[in-house]
């Protein structure tokens, strides 16, 4: 994942890594697990890549 100094990390920036990470990998098999906080820009990025991937 790239680093972002100086950048304030909130919840658009961690659900767009997340996004990014699941594009590099190039698969439409992955499994998503985010804990706590975590849940909500994990749910956000399953939504935006469902979308992306059309199932």
């Amino acid at each position: 994942m790239t680093e972002k100094r100086g950048v304030l990390a909130g919840q658009q920036t961690h659900t767009d890594c997340i996004v990014a990470e699941v594009d590099c990998l190039g698969s439409r098999d992955v499994v998503l697990v985010g804990l706590g906080y975590a849940g909500i820009p994990v749910g956000e990025a399953a939504e935006r890549c469902f979308r992306r991937c059309g199932r």
